[in-house]
């Protein structure tokens, strides 16, 4: 019986090897000298594989991965991963056509992105007040973003709290680590590197539960209704400041490189079920579990 995507590893990420197929079985190779040595993936139960610096994949191998229904993303050299799904396999209609009434409806779009700010708010108190070497306590920050939140008469007003919300996160961070710093995409010091490659991540886990429930990624309910992907990054907020806002500050601080990061980020997307909260909260809308009456609430 095949696995749930629900219940599925979140992300498997690999370097320096290649993926191939042996014997009906995915596994990559690493090669030491002369030595070559084989290792099981288990494709029926990874949801993303992510290639990194120093890997191939067969054709055969790419087949095996897309019969289970797996992304594939590259992303060697710390640049923008480039995810890859097989198009061969058709989607269930069922959630589109539960989706699309709801995108249609601005009364529907807002209460959804509401109650996603209230669950990325209390995501991020629990992960940072566990986490090794973070153990930040940010209600009060979290409750004033969800008075804010409840009190948006729109969708740029909940967008207004959040950029509010961010910048609250990022001077706590630089507090506690003690250092000086500025969210710009693209910049070239580390902390803001591994927070661009690091977002990727949760990205790709946001692409890949819309791609299993058949939903397109242009029918957001919070970012503008023109940018291309616009869901997938309304859905990697509920986990990205959780799981990877924390990590970047604290691998630099640690002097972590690239690869260290990523394996810390993935291993706390991992931890808080990353992939499963995104499936619930994506059903949950879906079936008409968020009312549009309800308010975030401090």
């Amino acid at each position: 019986m095949p696995i749930l995507p629900t219940h599925k590893t979140t992300i498997e990420y690999l370097e320096h090897c290649r993926v191939q197929a042996a014997d009906e079985r995915l596994v990559y190779v690493k090669r030491k000298e002369a030595l070559e040595q084989h290792f099981a993936i288990p494709y029926g139960n990874t949801s993303v594989l992510l290639l990194g610096p120093g890997t191939s994949i067969t054709q055969q191998a790419a087949r095996l991965a897309a019969s289970q229904g797996m992304l594939i993303g590259f992303c060697a050299g710390g640049a923008t991963p480039i995810y890859l799904a097989a198009l061969n396999e058709y989607r269930e209609p069922e959630y589109l056509q539960k989706w699309y009434p709801l995108w249609e409806n601005p009364v529907s779009r807002l209460a959804i992105a509401k109650h996603w700010q209230k669950v990325r708010a209390e995501l991020v108190c629990k992960v940072w007040l566990k986490l090794d070497g973070v153990e930040i306590n940010c209600r009060e920050i979290a409750d004033n973003f969800l008075a804010r939140v409840a009190a948006a008469a729109d969708t740029q007003g909940v967008l207004i709290a959040e950029a509010w919300f961010a910048k609250q996160l990022y001077a706590l961070l630089s507090r506690h680590f003690s250092t000086q710093f500025t969210r710009q995409p693209k910049a070239l010091d580390l902390t803001n590197q591994f927070l661009d490659n690091g977002n990727y991540l949760a990205y790709g886990l946001a692409a890949c539960s819309l791609w299993i429930l058949g939903i397109p990624h242009s029918l957001p309910v919070l970012h503008g209704k023109t940018r291309r992907g616009a869901l997938v990054f309304d859905l990697a907020d509920l986990v990205k400041d959780a799981a990877i806002m924390p990590n970047a500050f604290l691998a630099v601080a640690n002097k972590e490189n690239e690869s260290q990061f990523r394996r810390r980020a993935l291993a706390t997307l991992d931890e808080i079920k990353a992939l499963k909260c995104l499936f619930a909260e994506l059903t949950a809308a879906c079936n008409g579990d968020i009312n549009p009456t309800d308010q975030p609430s401090a």
